[in-house]
């Protein structure tokens, strides 16, 4: 039976996502903005996330996005592919290039 997961156990598993991950913050930034430019409000929002700020909670979308991205990271990793290789588009949708690319990397 499972039990509802904490703000701690969010936080905790938020920040072993992108551990794993292993990418620079402004990488994850990145993507998480969905490839825009990285301002400055946004490098400081993930970094606020990243350290436990008690002014930034993790957000149980925001655990859904660790997870998901950690997720993706090792399926991509299995065909030696990486998360800082996507692209997205002018609107923030993952380019149809990108999703054909790596689709056939996985037939």
């Amino acid at each position: 039976m499972s039990t509802a997961a904490t703000k701690e156990d969010r936080y905790e598993n938020y920040l072993a996502c992108f551990e794993a991950i292993g990418l620079p913050r402004t990488e994850i930034a990145r993507i998480l903005n969905l490839g825009a430019d990285v301002t400055k409000s946004a490098a400081a929002k993930l970094s606020d996330k990243l350290n436990c700020a008690p002014n930034r909670a993790i957000t149980k979308a925001d655990a859904l996005n660790g997870e998901l991205l950690k997720l993706t990271h090792l399926l991509l990793a299995t065909r030696g592919l990486s998360l800082e290789s996507l692209e997205f588009d002018d609107t923030g949708k993952i380019t149809d290039r990108y999703i054909r690319n790596t689709l056939k990397q996985f037939k």
